[in-house]
């Protein structure tokens, strides 16, 4: 019978991420899309429960423009 290989966790402490004000990090990627990608993907954990429409943009756009600026710094610091 084969064996099943068992997945390794990945340490990837050592690779540059960017915090989010609610303690999520996220991988600093370098393809534009995919970096964009991953922010809009968090940012829908930020609003999935936020019934309120204008309020979900606000904070969409809140955690959008603290993410960017973050990317930007680390990305001028490298």
């Amino acid at each position: 019978m084969p064996q099943k290989k068992s997945r390794k966790a990945t340490d990837n402490s050592h690779l540059p991420t960017v915090k989010c004000s609610c303690g999520a990090k996220i991988l600093l990627i370098p393809d534009v899309k995919k970096m964009n990608q991953a922010i809009e993907d968090h940012i829908l954990a930020h609003t999935k429960n936020i019934q309120n429409v204008k309020e979900a943009e606000a904070e969409a756009e809140r955690i959008r423009n603290e993410l960017i600026i973050k990317v930007l710094d680390l990305a001028s610091e490298m």
